[in-house]
């Protein structure tokens, strides 16, 4: 459809169209915005969000990223109904909602599943799930990755940045390691490379998001295992399932069709 779009469920633009933001392409463990929408009872079109073509070696701002997914693709001829975000990408669907509504004159309802600003611990339970796919690693060596990041990680930094460094660091190491093992040209792994400076770059910007008193209007949909209950929304909705499974439970995905047709 367009750069910034990549569509999920295309059923016109008669209806409200939904935003679904989330970096969809980490390599991880945990279930997508492809699983949830298939599992709505009802027919929605959505849109996921697409990662800058140029972000991969650089630190963009949030409102870089804002403005390339509310570009021309969000043109007058578009009603966003809802807005949607999973984890980091929370932040970015709320400030993306603040924008739809001083286009549209009416806010888009939002919806955020295990919302919560990136930090340490963020990045390294996202390493954790990329490290443990890498089959080509020894388990000793996916030990010592992870026994790495652990160590790095739990020391004190100066920033968010830094930490994003540390991990990149490591990833790159471990990528290197199994791109040799699997014959891949450097070029290509380089591109690969690429693809996990760019998940960084996306993390780094959404922790930069400021927060407005707005977003308290959101709804916020937990996974069992989410700590706490998140500071920037009134309504938690508390599931029975695991942060992996949460976008493909039939039972979230019944209550996110039902929080989004409230006001769609």
């Amino acid at each position: 459809m367009n750069q910034q779009w990549s569509t999920v469920s295309d059923n016109g633009l008669t209806r409200p169209v939904v935003l679904a933001v989330d970096f969809d392409a980490t390599g991880r463990r945990e279930a997508t915005f492809y699983d949830l929408v298939q599992l709505f009872p009802g027919p929605l079109t959505v849109w996921l969000s697409a990662q800058p073509p140029k972000g991969y070696d650089e630190s963009l701002s949030p409102d870089e990223y804002l403005a390339w997914w509310a570009g021309d693709s969000l043109g007058a001829s578009v009603r966003v109904g809802a807005v949607l975000g999973y984890c980091a990408g929370s932040l970015f669907a709320s400030a993306l909602a603040d924008e739809i509504e001083r286009r549209q004159a009416f806010r888009p309802r939002v919806v955020l599943f295990n919302p919560g600003k990136p930090n340490a611990t963020t990045l390294n339970r996202d390493f954790d799930g990329t490290i443990r796919s890498m089959a080509l690693l020894t388990s000793e060596e996916r030990s010592a990755f992870l026994e790495k990041a652990r160590i790095r990680l739990d020391a004190p930094f100066a920033s968010f940045d830094d930490a994003c460094e540390v991990v990149l660091d490591l990833y790159g190491q471990a990528s290197r390691v199994t791109f040799s093992r699997a014959g891949i040209d450097l070029d290509v792994g380089e591109e690969l490379l690429g693809v996990f400076r760019s998940y960084a770059s996306y993390l780094r910007a959404a922790h930069q998001v400021e927060y407005r008193p707005e977003w308290a209007e959101a709804a916020a949909v937990l996974s069992r295992e989410h700590p706490g209950e998140p500071a920037f929304t009134r309504t938690h909705i508390r599931s029975e399932v695991g942060r992996e499974h949460l976008l493909g439970d039939p039972g979230v995905a019944r209550t996110a069709f039902r929080l989004i047709e409230s006001e769609a």
